[in-house]
């Protein structure tokens, strides 16, 4: 339970480094955020192949690993249709009242980020790890598009902050919810770990890697696919040097 406290607690500090710095350095948003969202990419789907799906066939048959992780692409796209204003870029609506549903859909997104990184722990160390690696570095670039939503409605850079931060913290309560409720159902683990994997595989190929897209230049396509392929290698570096 202490690994998952802290490895969420660290995510949740996330929107308070990245509104610091958003507001110090606008080269956060302009220059940095395509290689952001092109390893967090590559990280996402690494997770994926080389550590949430492994973990779950030990446990499960595979017929039952890839129901359970389609079940996690259709369900985050639902969520994403009908609940979620889920983006990477900083180009944000000018209204209070719809900056602040993208915040509700956002601290759903979170909680369910919670229940993941719990989920993994219990599976094993290593997945944990990876998992909440993947979540953070996706987390980077969601956070730098909702702090400049919530500046472009209107709100004050401390105000921004605070909201994203109160929103990364709901992340806490899943986190606890997940790991109470996956301890005692231990025979969900490895389905809920394929379930994630489907989420994942979902968010790096329908949001991230075609965010990476929208920046042309060559010199930006070669070091986006670097960084991608960083992404992938440096979780599969990870799980030979740990597990």
């Amino acid at each position: 339970m202490l690994q998952v406290i802290l490895s969420v607690t660290a995510i949740s500090l996330i929107p308070v480094l990245v509104g610091l710095l958003s507001s110090s350095i606008p080269a956060v948003k302009t220059k940095l955020l395509p290689f952001f969202v092109s390893f967090a990419a590559g990280v996402m789907l690494g997770n994926t192949f080389f550590d949430l799906l492994p973990e779950s066939l030990e446990g499960f048959g595979s017929s039952d690993v890839m129901f359970a992780a389609l079940l996690g692409i259709v369900f985050f796209y639902l969520m994403e249709k009908y609940l979620l204003w889920h983006s990477h870029t900083y180009k944000a609506p000018r209204n209070k009242n719809t900056s602040l549903l993208v915040m509700l859909g956002d601290t759903l997104h979170n909680f369910i980020d919670g229940i993941v990184i719990a989920g993994a722990f219990l599976a094993s160390p290593l997945l944990g790890l990876t998992t909440a690696l993947s979540i953070a570095l996706h987390e980077i670039p969601q956070e730098i598009a909702d702090f400049s939503i919530l500046l472009e409605s209107g709100y004050k850079p401390k105000k921004a902050i605070l909201f994203n931060f109160i929103s990364g913290l709901v992340a806490l309560i899943g986190a606890v919810g997940g790991y109470m409720f996956l301890s005692i159902a231990v025979l969900a683990v490895p389905y809920f770990m394929a379930f994630a994997g489907g989420m994942f595989i979902y968010i790096a190929c329908s949001d991230l890697i075609p965010k990476t897209h929208e920046w042309d230049k060559v010199d930006f396509s070669v070091s986006k696919v670097i960084w991608f392929i960083g992404g992938i290698a440096s979780i599969k570096l990870l799980s030979g040097l740990i597990g």
